[in-house]
């Protein structure tokens, strides 16, 4: 079964803010700089304030803001954790739950 496309946000049960990614999210893909490459997208998820769709000049543009040039996905696009579609880039379900169970905010644990 592929790895599903999170198409409405709002509804689903794991909300950007709900995850740290403020930490690097050790073994969620199981290579560091996947996992750096995640985080990123995290945080412009929860600048956005929902998991997408963004554009790569959206991602690229937070990227630059954060002192870095050339965002490079480093798999997460090539083993369908973001599925890209021309200018347009969707996490999956997967996507946000590895990065949930790496590294969950506090307030989303004693909430939960």
């Amino acid at each position: 079964m592929g790895k599903r496309i999170i198409t409405d946000s709002a509804s689903h049960p794991i909300q950007p803010q709900q995850i740290d990614a403020t930490k690097h999210l050790w073994e969620a893909f199981g290579h560091h700089e996947t996992e750096v490459s995640a985080g990123w997208i995290v945080r412009l998820c929860q600048k956005l304030g929902s998991w997408g769709p963004f554009t790569k000049q959206q991602l690229e543009a937070f990227y630059n803001e954060g002192g870095h040039k050339n965002f490079w996905f480093n798999g997460l696009d090539s083993d369908g954790y973001i599925v890209v579609h021309g200018e347009q880039c969707q996490v999956t379900h997967e996507f946000v739950s590895k990065c949930f169970q790496t590294s969950p905010a506090v307030s989303s644990i004693t909430q939960g």
